[in-house]
Formats: structure tokens, sequence, C-alpha cells
């Protein structure tokens, strides 16, 4: 399996005043130039509206994020408001539901398992990582569901849990399915949704998906989309000499650092 080493950029902002002299691409030259230096390949990044351009110049590939969402049902969020459907009932899988110590799941994936991104680039899920993002990244909420077929993980998906006056909104930053549980992936669906209605009312998925992805995603979720997110791009550049990766990108939420 290729691994890349890289950086992401988080902010590269020049100051109104001067703007149009060539200091963005001066910056991102100096940075390029400790980057190399301290072993890193590329940058990935989430440029706004106002920088997209300069991405564009500097040769990132630039790919839009996307939104895929469940149907919603009022009469759920009604349901929750009163207190009623919050209780896990009768799924064919063990269903485990975190909400701290959330890069506990990630030790358990393993890569000679064939997983439904095996086929894509994509954030390397391990414990250090999931527990730094989810657990201990102050500010936001974040909790997990995993499936298990007896002890063996069969499928993982974190969630963003935003919390509104209305409805608790549920966003799944990251997922992933062992491919040999794909023809299950109706009843893994299902699982998945009984487990996420006990945590919120409204859930999507959010973005880069391949074709192949996308197409058994939509179906055995049975998701509408794709929605376009306008202003919402990632960027990926590779310095010289990098081979690029083949096949297609797989990059969630999560992946951004958002």
């Amino acid at each position: 399996m290729k691994s890349y080493r890289s950086c992401l950029l988080c902010d590269l902002v020049v100051h109104p005043d001067y703007r149009g002299g060539g200091k963005f691409y001066q910056l991102t030259e100096a940075i390029k130039a400790e980057a190399i230096n301290r072993g890193y390949e590329g940058f990935c990044g989430f440029p706004n509206k106002n920088s997209t351009h300069g991405f564009d110049k500097l040769g990132y590939i630039l790919m839009d994020l996307k939104s895929y969402c469940l149907k919603n049902s009022y009469l759920r969020v009604f349901a929750h408001k009163l207190g009623m459907g919050r209780k896990l009932k009768n799924t064919k899988y063990k269903a485990e539901i975190l909400s701290e110590n959330i890069g506990k799941f990630a030790d358990k994936i393993e890569e000679k398992e064939k997983w439904l991104s095996s086929k894509s680039t994509r954030l390397d899920i391990n414990k250090e990582f999931v527990g730094w993002r989810c657990d201990r990244y102050k500010g936001v909420e974040y909790k997990s569901i995993s499936l298990y077929d007896g002890e063996k993980l069969i499928a993982y998906f974190i969630i963003l849990v935003t919390r509104g006056r209305l409805k608790t909104a549920l966003k799944v930053v990251n997922f992933d399915i062992l491919e040999e549980y794909m023809g299950d992936i109706d009843k893994i669906a299902k699982d998945f949704k009984k487990c996420a209605y006990t945590i919120g009312d409204a859930i999507d998925f959010y973005g880069v998906w391949g074709k192949e992805l996308r197409d058994i995603m939509i179906k055995g979720f049975s998701l509408q989309g794709p929605k376009e997110l306008e202003g919402s791009d990632y960027g990926l550049l590779l310095f010289e000499g990098i081979e690029k990766p083949e096949g297609d990108l797989f990059i969630g939420h999560i992946d951004t650092d958002l």
C-alpha cells in the first residue's frame, strides 16, 4: 500500500495591503521548502472562494465536496422532542456507540482486510489520529458507530453532532465497510440508521467519492444526492517527483480538519 506524508494548510492569508504582488506564491514556496526539508511529500487544503484561483495556479488537484443526505422525517423530530425513539432495538450486527475513547475501534482495523476504500486513496485511520481529532479536539462533538460480526469489526461511522434548537443534525465525516460484507449492505445500512437515529434526527454524508463508491452508497443507504456545496473545494498538491495516486480519492469531512 502506497502512503503519502502530507501537510494540511489550515490558513494561508496575505494582508489586504500586500495583495497583488505575489506574496501568496512566495509564502507557499517558503512553506513548501520547509515541508520538503521535514520529509513531507505534498500539501492538502480547503481553499475558500477567494483563494481557489491561487491553489489552481499552483497546480493543486481541486475537487468538489458533496453532501448526500437521508430523507428527513418531521415525525421523528417530533417524537424525539417528546423523548421517544432514542432506544436502540433489534440490530442484526452487534452495535457499539461511543461518545468518548472513539479511537478505540481503530485498533481493530486491519490492513490485510479489504475495505470499501481499498481501491481509493484516503486518510490513514488509526487510533492516534482518531483519538486526537475526536476525543481531544475542543469545541466539537463527535460520536462513533461500529458494527461487529461477533468480535470482528465490519463497519464504522464517525459522526459530527450538531445540536440545534429544533433538531440534532448528524454528519457522517468518515466511514468504511468490509468488502466481504457488501452483499449485506442493506442490513448494515439498516443497523447504522437504527443507531444514528437514537442520537439525532437528520443525517447526511459528506465528502469526495468516486463513482463506484457513490453508486454503492446511494443505493445501499437510500441516500438523496449528491448536493453541490458552493465554495467547498478540497485541494491536493504532490511535490515534484512524487508519483500521483492511482484510482479515486475517498475524502471525508474529517480529512479536511474543519
